[in-house]
């Protein structure tokens, strides 16, 4: 990471010459008479002058604080790996290109295998020690490439490809959870019990997601499923006391089609329901809830900032995103009687 030093200018103090000691003496004279003779008493010499010297004080050394030389920017010598054209792919690339400040190119695979071996090829050969890789095929292509440092983002489970190693680390494609409960808690004060339901290896996150909740007087109540008609089953199931769905992106479990039964059922029982695009809003979501594109860019480039001259890549496997990008369902709201505080009404969506 950059290192930001401040310079002080040096402190220069300056001292005045004091007078110095006063030395003077008297000189007294006598005359000594003897026996026989008696001599006149002469007049006293005239005293001289005291002497008045200067003694100037040493001067001191000036008051420096030494201040450490600012240690130089390195600029992280990268290429950017996208797992297609999707618009989401390419905001992140966007805005992480405009903040590395230099040259930064970008791949885009486009799911035909020869053509994707040519381009994966070409970031091998290529020079630069880094590379950032957006989306799960993207990151599966990227631990193939060797002798460089990969960041990837947007794989929502890292732990099925094995994608994690010490040159290889990510930043979570999963929203803030303390946020998200912090600000369902304010648009629905009464809000006491939440389901999510997952495929496996979330314990992590989800073990995050439970102390978020309950920070906000919230039990975050989990299910483990298999497919996407075991979702559906645990839906529909869920106690009478659940009063919101908290809907994770796991395509692992969830199709389109069980998605939009699902967004019907939660209507019709009267569920709040946060989504994870706003696309999904119009099926019936409260809320809908993702990572902060802007924050997920800052953080890539810490990575990959904080890896260079680095054999590993320091930190934690994945790192939290904190911030989250949200709207309101408007409609929704109303239907379910929520009152939307006004610091929230920026975020309303009809």
């Amino acid at each position: 990471m950059q290192s930001r030093v401040n310079s002080m200018g040096a402190i220069a103090r300056l001292t005045y010459p004091v007078l110095g000691a006063i030395l003077f003496a008297l000189l007294f004279v006598s005359g000594c008479a003897g026996p026989d003779t008696v001599k006149p008493v002469s007049q006293p010499e005239p005293q001289p002058e005291p002497v008045i010297e200067i003694i100037p004080e040493p001067e001191k050394e000036p008051v420096q604080k030494i201040i450490p030389e600012p240690e130089p920017f390195v600029r992280p010598d990268t290429d950017i790996l996208l797992s297609s054209n999707a618009g989401a792919y390419r905001n992140i690339a966007k805005m992480l290109s405009g903040k590395l400040e230099g040259d930064t190119r970008i791949f885009i695979q486009t799911g035909n295998k020869v053509t994707d071996s040519v381009l994966i090829d070409s970031i091998q050969s290529s020079s630069r020690s880094q590379l950032v890789a957006i989306g799960l095929r993207a990151a599966k292509a990227a631990a193939k490439v060797q002798n460089k440092q990969v960041v990837f983002s947007q794989v929502f489970n890292h732990r099925d490809a094995g994608l994690i190693s010490p040159s290889m680390k990510a930043v979570s494609a999963m929203p803030s959870p303390e946020e998200l409960f912090r600000d369902w808690k304010q648009l629905a004060p009464g809000l006491s019990q939440v389901a999510v339901i997952t495929g496996k290896n979330l314990d992590d996150y989800i073990d995050r997601a439970k102390k978020a909740a309950e920070q906000q007087g919230i039990q975050l109540i989990h299910q483990q499923v298999r497919n996407d008609k075991e979702f559906l089953y645990a839906v529909k199931h869920l106690p009478l006391s659940v009063q919101g769905h908290w809907l994770l992106p796991d395509n692992r479990v969830l199709s389109l089609r069980v998605l939009k039964d699902v967004m019907a059922f939660n209507t019709k029982s009267g569920k709040q329901t946060v989504v994870f695009d706003k696309k999904l809003l119009s099926f019936g979501g409260l809320l809908y809830v993702k990572p902060s594109a802007d924050e997920v860019s800052k953080l890539i480039l810490l990575r990959l900032q904080d890896a260079v001259n680095q054999e590993a890549i320091p930190g934690a496997d994945v790192m939290p995103v904190m911030s989250n990008e949200k709207g309101i369902n408007a409609t929704v709201a109303a239907q379910l009687n929520v009152k939307i505080p006004e610091e929230f009404k920026k975020l309303l969506h009809e």
